[in-house]
């Protein structure tokens, strides 16, 4: 067989590379949220005190639509869809 070809320069890039995606599971007030994040996401590895605080006391999203602009890893987003919200 020939042989294997490089890959390109990104190829072992954090996030791109096997095995350097971050699995967690988040507490959130609808239940545990299992996510992969990509290193250098904001808070892709925890739940910051900041997101944390503002799903406790957010309204009830049912029915709304609803945009979660700068979503880092998209907790904000998924549960607000979680919550009936498009």
């Amino acid at each position: 067989p020939p042989p294997a070809l490089p890959g390109p320069g990104w190829w072992d890039a954090p996030g791109i590379a096997p095995h350097s995606w971050i699995e967690l599971t988040l507490a959130l007030p609808d239940g545990p949220l299992a996510l992969v994040s990509l290193p250098g996401v904001f808070a892709g590895d925890h739940l910051d005190g900041g997101t944390e605080l503002l799903l406790a006391h957010l309204p009830n999203p049912a029915g709304l639509r609803c945009l979660d602009v700068g979503c880092g890893n998209g907790v904000i987003g998924i549960h607000l869809a979680r919550a009936g919200a498009a």
